[in-house]
């Protein structure tokens, strides 16, 4: 159940890659295709993939060491907007849908690139729903908290009507140093280092929590 500290949230902020959409496979196949074009080293999916949810200049700098970010960035944007996008989770249109008609505002906070997420958010019709998009080239990436302190005082609110969704460890670390509940989608980490992590098995399952808090108040 939610914490009886927290209200029902005014925002709830939703990462993207993982958790509204399940785009994993796909960001895999990209910078496994972009690297092999830079000719660099072979590295597995499943590496690439244990290390998505990194701002991407951390990200290639866990898989490469010291390479010309830009250079493969170009790349691997490049064979992203050649493929088909990818697929929203179930019921993840449903879970910001309702959302906004409990009168709840929703944000998207991604590590993700502005015309990456807007280009996704409009393909999959989703863009009707969001009342903000923070991403990480504009402030910095998640573990910070930055951009989450950014949704709270543009949507002006404190950190206790404000929740943060995600399905990662810098998700996590976002979320509690902002202060904030965070919920945890399908995930294996154990949140009982932090004050006010829940792990959940869906995208849907948000809801229940939604419902349990306004139930307490």
């Amino acid at each position: 159940m939610p914490n009886a500290s927290h209200n029902t949230p005014k925002l709830i902020c939703f990462d993207w890659d993982g958790t509204l959409i399940d785009s994993f496979e796909k960001i895999a196949v990209c910078v496994f295709e972009a690297a092999k074009e830079k000719g660099f080293i072979k590295v597995s999916k499943s590496r690439i993939k244990s290390k998505i949810g990194l701002s991407f200049e951390q990200l290639l700098y866990e898989l490469y060491g010291e390479i010309d970010c830009e250079g493969f960035i170009e790349c691997y944007h490049r064979i992203y907007h050649q493929m088909a996008p990818p697929l929203l989770f179930p019921r993840a249109k449903d879970v910001l849908k309702i959302s906004q008609e409990s009168g709840i505002q929703v944000a998207i906070v991604t590590n993700k690139s502005r015309v990456s997420v807007e280009e996704e958010l409009k393909l999959t019709q989703m863009s009707r729903y969001i009342d903000s998009i923070w991403v990480a080239e504009e402030y910095a990436a998640k573990p910070s908290p930055i951009m989450l302190h950014h949704a709270m005082t543009s949507h002006q609110l404190t950190a206790n009507d404000v929740w943060m969704v995600g399905d990662s460890l810098p998700d996590a670390y976002a979320g509690c140093a902002a202060g904030m509940k965070v919920i945890l989608i399908g995930s294996a980490i154990d949140p009982s280092w932090a004050g006010d992590v829940e792990t959940v098995s869906s995208i849907e399952d948000v809801l229940t929590f939604v419902a349990a808090a306004a139930y307490q108040e």
